[in-house]
């Protein structure tokens, strides 16, 4: 992911072109951007980049789209993979993806996706 953004983003928004012209699948297509995003040691200051620049590419091919993603950097709160979402998203380290999610039209297509490994 981190060396080469703009091969993964052109990666990511040619896999949407081919599953959107089914005519099934692109009415349903939901897609999770990064997995496990912690294991990468990946900050928010970087996180945030990829996931508006991943969503900013793909939803103008599918505009239905559903994008799923988890957070990051909180592995010292004993969270799981995918948590970085447990602070204060009003002062927290996630806070300028919210900042800048709230102003694009797919603001209401994304999940805040964390999952939890007992």
């Amino acid at each position: 992911v981190l060396e080469d953004r703009a091969k993964w983003i052109s990666e990511w928004k040619d896999l949407v072109t081919k599953i959107s012209s089914d005519p099934i699948s692109g009415k349903m297509l939901m897609v999770d951007i990064l997995n496990e995003p912690d294991e990468r040691n990946i900050g928010w200051d970087t996180l945030k980049d990829l996931y508006i620049s991943v969503m900013d590419a793909v939803f103008p091919v599918n505009s239905g789209i559903l994008f799923f993603v988890q957070g990051t950097g909180q592995t010292d709160r004993g969270t799981n993979w995918g948590d970085g979402f447990a602070t204060n998203i009003n002062t927290g380290s996630a806070k300028g993806f919210f900042d800048i999610l709230i102003t694009k039209p797919y603001l209401n297509q994304v999940v805040i996706s964390p999952h939890v490994y007992p």
